[in-house]
């Protein structure tokens, strides 16, 4: 594992993969700043632009040690087993990116004030995600293996995300990143679990068909993707909400007197300055 892992290009690519997190993060400003499911879903949007990178990586790295590599990994006991292992490498560089970028959103909303209020739904869902991107590079490029693959890998998954946006099209890589505040909105519980469920099948059927090299392994891979379809048709059919009313109650915070100014308690980093201001303007 450490072999391929420290070969891989997502391991050279991890400070621009970083890079590239902290400008999705940071690429509006920072209103989410003490607001807790805001900053969540805004630092798992980055994915938005992560997995492609990542789809990327996998590509080349599966196409690359596929050339180098493939008659001697056949001839040994976990050869087969092993053709996953870019991916794999990848998966780990492209979570550990998002981890740092969802860190750094969460210090920053932390130090507007706000409470910690983790939703480990959205961390799943990431994990999901970025495994269903590794997934497909990794069957690109086993495929296709060429150097050349990585650019159309990024292409089907920047693609995929860009089709989800106001489509039927199953929102496996648009998870996160919403522009304006979601006070009163929760991540639905159909639209996580279907798309958990969604990114898991891709990812298991894009391994299984690396993997397989005889009937019985063809087998595997083809009821995966049946599977995969038939869940995608399902989902495809009925598309699901990604943010729904929350049941929890909206708490207020008052300021200021004539005029008094009250807003939600998630946004009440705003009170600072608002109150002075309107009463500057209602002289």
């Amino acid at each position: 594992m450490i072999g391929p892992l420290r070969r891989s290009l997502s391991v050279s690519a991890a400070v621009p993969l970083l890079a590239l997190g902290l400008y999705a993060l940071f690429s509006r400003g920072a209103p989410w700043r003490g607001e807790w499911a805001w900053t969540l879903d805004w630092a798992t949007g980055s994915l938005f632009l992560l997995g492609p990178i990542m789809a990327g990586c996998a590509a080349y790295d599966t196409a690359t040690w596929r050339k180098a590599s493939r008659t001697l990994l056949d001839a040994t006991v976990r050869g087969p087993r092993a053709r996953g292992l870019p991916m794999i490498g990848t998966l780990v560089v492209g979570l550990a990116v998002y981890v740092v970028v969802a860190l750094v959103a969460a210090v920053s909303t932390v130090s507007a004030g706000a409470r910690p209020e983790w939703d480990l739904r959205l961390l799943v869902l990431a994990g999901a995600s970025a495994a269903a991107a590794a997934g497909i590079g990794g069957l690109l490029g086993w495929v296709w293996p060429t150097p050349f693959v990585a650019p159309v890998a990024v292409i089907v998954v920047f693609a995929s995300g860009l089709a989800a946006d106001g489509t039927p099209v199953p929102a496996i890589f648009r998870i996160g990143g919403t522009t304006g505040t979601l006070v009163g909105l929760t991540l639905g519980a159909r639209f996580f679990w279907s798309m958990t469920a969604l990114c898991l099948l891709v990812a298991a059927a894009c391994v299984a068909w690396v993997l397989a090299r005889d009937r019985r392994g063809r087998f595997v891979a083809t009821t995966v993707t049946v599977v995969l379809v038939g869940t995608g048709a399902a989902v495809t059919a009925d598309p699901p909400q990604r943010l729904v009313t929350s049941s929890q109650p909206i708490t207020y915070v008052c300021r200021g007197h004539e005029p008094s100014l009250c807003l939600a308690e998630q946004t009440q980093r705003l009170l600072g300055t608002l109150p002075a201001q309107l009463a500057v303007r209602a002289r």
